[in-house]
């Protein structure tokens, strides 16, 4: 019987490994954790992308706040107390932290619904303007699909910003927000549009070169559809991140070259060679070797 993909690649390198166990393949719950932590860290790192006439150190507090919120019900009463009408930038920090908290404390249902009925209204009112950045949209939709809210009139009017301003904005656009956008959709299920699909597949893949992060390399090649040759780019990007990886997205790139009968014996012996050089590997499938 043919041994699997992983334990070939380790006996690739001279069955180095033992006594060590791998249990932490990627699932679409621990997805869904990156993603509220990405969202998190991009509101927190105090990143300004929209165009607004508040002063920062006004707009950096109010982060802060939303932030500062440790559950839904906290986070709602500092939702209370801010100025009317909400700016650009405390939307999106709002509807972010409503996301990463309601997944948290496995309360999304619950919370879209006090959404829904207390605060996107406002939202839309904040988001659906011109002068809210390419990025803000993409962070919001990420937000909004992973709270189940991927339909109404917010959802509706960001999808239409994305269209209109995604390809003459491309050159500045983090491709770490788009690739966010594909795997929130994935994850969730969301059917986008064929013409907004198209528009985002299209764009990831023209700025494929341009992924830094092991975690975007990773979760490229499992949440975006890829052609061959557009495969083949992905995995010379991911052969340059292996030293880079965890344990985890090394078992996680494993999982899917074996779920795609892939058998590149040109990157086995790295993938092999990262896992030796990993203080933190846990035993590899000890009972093969």
């Amino acid at each position: 019987m043919m041994l699997p993909i992983c334990v070939r690649a380790i006996r690739y390198s001279k069955r180095i490994y033992s006594q060590r166990h791998i249990s932490n393949v990627a699932t679409s719950s621990q997805i869904d954790v990156e993603l509220t932590s990405l969202i998190d860290n991009l509101i927190d790192s105090g990143v300004e992308n929209s165009k607004t006439n508040n002063k920062t150190s006004k707009k950096s507090a109010s982060v802060r706040r939303i932030q500062a919120a440790n559950t839904i019900d906290l986070l709602k009463q500092v939702c209370k107390k801010f100025e009317r009408p909400l700016n650009i930038e405390t939307s999106v920090a709002l509807l972010g932290r409503f996301s990463s908290l309601s997944f948290e404390s496995n309360n999304v249902d619950e919370t879209a619904k006090w959404l829904q009925s207390n605060l996107l209204p406002e939202l839309s009112s904040s988001l659906i303007r011109d002068n809210v950045s390419i990025e803000d949209v993409l962070v919001s939709l990420t937000s909004l699909i992973s709270l189940g809210l991927a339909n109404g009139p917010l959802y509706d009017g960001l999808l239409m910003s994305l269209t209109s301003r995604l390809s003459s904005s491309l050159s500045t656009v983090p491709i770490s927000l788009l690739i966010r956008l594909a795997a929130a959709v994935r994850t969730h299920n969301v059917q986008l549009p064929d013409e907004i699909e198209k528009l985002l597949t299209d764009s990831i893949q023209l700025k494929t070169s341009e992924v830094e992060s092991t975690g975007d390399a990773i979760s490229l090649l499992i949440n975006v559809k890829l052609s061959q040759t557009w495969l083949e780019t992905v995995l010379e990007k991911i052969k340059e991140l292996l030293p880079l990886m965890s344990t985890g997205e090394l078992v996680s790139l494993l999982a899917n070259l074996a779920a795609r009968g892939r058998r590149r014996l040109d990157i086995l012996p790295l993938i092999a060679a990262a896992f030796q050089a990993n203080p933190n590997l846990p035993t590899v499938f000890n009972s093969f070797i």
